[in-house]
């Protein structure tokens, strides 16, 4: 399945697991024909006893029922977080590849709540099984700050044959913030890596590293001197994304922008980076006219271009208290298809205390 500039959700449908399993697993049982999955307030309530049943259903050998069970395991960990936190854990021992990628997404669905999980995840970063390793990095970003133990698994994982675990292991380390500071050397070798789509996961992670505080700064102020027109392209505009935080670049901004030798996308990626390096006197307006500006921004949540749902996410978390009445809004968006929007609304709702 190609997704948008990188991917995890707590309501994906069965047929989106089974397209994430199906490949180098090698094993036929790992695919599934797709089907529909209804929400889950459509499905009926679980119990706490069909949970239990269900975990252990998953836990015998290659159930061929196993995937029956997605949906309504998805809605059952939903319903009773606390005791999918303490159970879920050590099915991820299983060696049923299948139930390892469905039960990694379920503890992803919960968060940070799943963070005594994080060493059994990280074990399934070293799995043989491609989709087994993009769930467990998905599963992990989402748990954020608390997988700080992945971090080093994570940075080995960056240089993985997989374009969706490079991807991935880049979104990953941005969500887990101030631990994954190291990484971002290794991060910005990304830019140069042959897919668009693990590049532009790499800019991105950059910036939220930035965005923090975290040392990538330098990095990213020293591609814009790189050999590679792409590299210095992507790196201007994570700049000019970081607001008044790439002021620092300034200089070598306004350099690109004039130097007649370079090529016409870098010399326009650094003068959108500079026009944005005055955004300070742009957020003390948002805030003074928020209650204008939410019902104009709210739309761009839903904007089909990823790009803009970053902006409309951003944008909210800039009205500070007066974007806390859009924080069912954004959090819908921690399962959006795009990486991208998906740190953004993470890092949003830890802004506005959620």
């Amino acid at each position: 399945m190609q997704r948008s500039t990188v991917p995890w959700r707590p309501v994906a449908t069965s047929a989106l697991l089974a397209a994430l399993l199906a490949g180098p697993c090698g094993a036929t049982d790992t695919e599934d024909p797709p089907r529909p999955s209804l929400p889950c307030k459509e499905r009926g309530p679980e119990t706490q006893e069909s949970l239990r049943q269900m975990l252990e259903r998953l836990a015998r050998p290659a159930d061929p029922a196993r995937w029956a069970l997605s949906d309504r395991l998805r809605c059952a960990v939903l319903q009773y977080p606390d005791l999918a936190a303490r159970l879920l854990p050590a099915l991820l021992h299983t060696p049923d590849p299948v139930v390892q990628a469905m039960v990694a997404k379920s503890l992803g669905a919960l968060g940070p709540n799943a963070a005594g999980a994080v060493p059994g995840l990280v074990a399934l970063l070293h799995s043989s099984h491609e989709n087994v390793r993009v769930v467990a990095a998905q599963a992990l970003a989402r748990i954020g700050p608390r997988s700080e133990p992945a971090v080093d698994p994570l940075i080995v994982l960056l240089k993985d044959p997989s374009p969706k675990v490079r991807r991935e292991a880049a979104h990953s380390l941005a969500s887990i913030g101030p631990a994954a500071a190291r990484g971002a050397p290794a991060i910005a070798r990304l830019l140069r890596d042959p897919h668009p789509q693990v590049r532009g996961t790499a800019s991105f992670a950059l910036q939220e590293l930035a965005h923090q505080g975290l040392g990538a700064l330098p990095v990213l102020m020293g591609l814009l001197r790189d050999e590679d027109p792409e590299v210095r392209t992507r790196a201007a505009v994570a700049l000019g994304h970081l607001g008044p935080l790439g002021g620092e670049a300034r200089a070598v901004l306004e350099a690109l922008r004039d130097d007649p030798g370079q090529q016409d996308r870098v010399r326009r990626a650094a003068r959108t980076a500079l026009s944005r390096l005055d955004l300070p006197t742009v957020v003390q307006v948002q805030r003074e006219r928020a209650g204008y500006l939410l019902p104009m921004i709210l739309p761009r949540l839903q904007d089909p271009d990823p790009g803009r749902r970053r902006e409309g996410v951003a944008l909210i978390g800039y009205l500070g208290e007066a974007g806390r009445s859009a924080r069912d809004r954004v959090l819908t968006l921690v399962d959006d298809p795009d990486a991208g929007v998906r740190v953004a609304a993470v890092r949003v709702l830890g802004n506005l205390g959620s």
